[in-house]
């Protein structure tokens, strides 16, 4: 039975399971922030840095969906970029309103303005996904390589030390391992079975089409390889730069170096890997501790982080409403509206 929300009571439970933790956190956080000092600071901000910072974000946002769209080339598929720059952003908008709806949102926004199939959109979107994790790999590899005192110190205090108790663990491991196993030998010995039903035929057709999805890089020519890899680069040197020029915005930020704004950049995005709105609560938690190793009072680590996160939150919105309406006068070019088949074309014998 579903909820007034069009949602399963169980879904809609955990999405407000994490508001209210991302809410908590947040107001936790914020418990003893003087509201009116922190407003007095805004009013002393460059404005014109926070632009430029708006800008590369947008750029990334188009640089985003321009890759989506090279990794549909190599499936037939042609969607324009503007079409993807629309689900690209209506899938930030939906992130706010539910986490990790953003991926499917995007897929299936596309679907509708340029017919690319969900299944194989969706995959393109798991291997962005991938891509973004190495990436962000790279980014924390090399903030500890230029700044490994400072992160290694900001990671152990966030961390910890490992839990002592192993064994309990690697007995859930284990006891885990074995429960795949024995559901993968049951689905072996029955599949005869299990493939004539209609509900697993539909769950292997959307995997082969995820799996397309996945391996379009690969069937990507030598110049669009190239390409795929600039945008991906270029993507997380624009976030770099979203978050470093905002540093020069405010009075108590100015100082800092690039080795900061990538130390933020590579910790900030462990915070998206939270199941909650937008990042909400812990982003600020991640960004004011990050900036407390550079010898930024807390509570003026926590106002950058309201500051940086806001603006981000307020793009996305709007920007995802701005969207959301332009979709709704959205019509596919006739190049991407599947030809539709005509049953009687045979002539007449008689």
């Amino acid at each position: 039975m579903n909820s007034p929300f069009g949602l399963g009571w169980g879904k809609l439970a955990q999405y407000g399971f994490t508001l209210l933790l991302a809410g908590g956190l947040f107001a936790y956080l914020y418990r003893d922030q003087n509201w009116p000092e922190m407003m007095a600071q805004l009013a002393t901000a460059r404005w014109g840095w926070v632009a430029a910072a708006i800008g590369a974000a947008l750029w990334a946002h188009w640089l985003r969906a321009a890759r989506w769209s090279l990794m549909l080339s190599a499936l037939g598929q042609r969607p324009s970029t503007v079409a993807a720059f629309l689900a690209v952003l209506i899938g930030y908008l939906a992130n706010l309103v539910l986490p990790r709806m953003g991926e499917l949102t995007r897929s299936f926004m596309l679907e509708r303005l340029a017919r690319v199939p969900f299944k194989q959109s969706f995959g393109a979107v798991i291997t962005e996904r991938v891509v973004d994790l190495l990436m962000l790999g790279l980014a924390l590899a090399l903030a500890l390589t230029l700044e490994h005192e400072r992160l290694l110190a900001l990671l152990g205090k966030l961390f910890g030390a490992a839990p002592t108790n192993g064994g309990g663990r690697w007995w859930l491991l284990a006891g885990l391992a074995g429960a795949g196993l024995l559901g993968l030998a049951l689905v072996w010995r029955f599949w005869a079975k299990l493939s004539r039903l209609a509900v697993v035929q539909k769950a292997v057709q959307f995997g082969l089409g995820v799996k397309d999805g996945l391996l379009s890089v690969r069937q990507l020519d030598t110049a669009g390889q190239v390409r795929f890899a600039l945008y991906s680069v270029s993507i997380w040197l624009l976030y770099f730069f979203a978050l470093y020029w905002v540093f020069f915005a405010l009075p108590i930020t100015s100082h800092l170096t690039y080795r900061a704004g990538l130390s933020i950049t590579a910790i900030s995005g462990l915070s998206f890997a939270v199941p909650v709105q937008g990042g909400t609560g812990v982003y600020h938690y991640l960004v004011s501790e990050t900036l407390l190793m550079y010898d930024l009072p807390l509570k003026q680590g926590r106002d950058f982080a309201f500051v940086s996160h806001t603006v981000s939150t307020l793009v996305s919105l709007l920007t995802g409403l701005v969207a959301w309406g332009i979709s709704l006068f959205w019509r596919p070019s006739p190049s991407q509206v599947p030809p539709v088949s005509r049953q009687n074309d045979t002539p007449n014998a008689g």
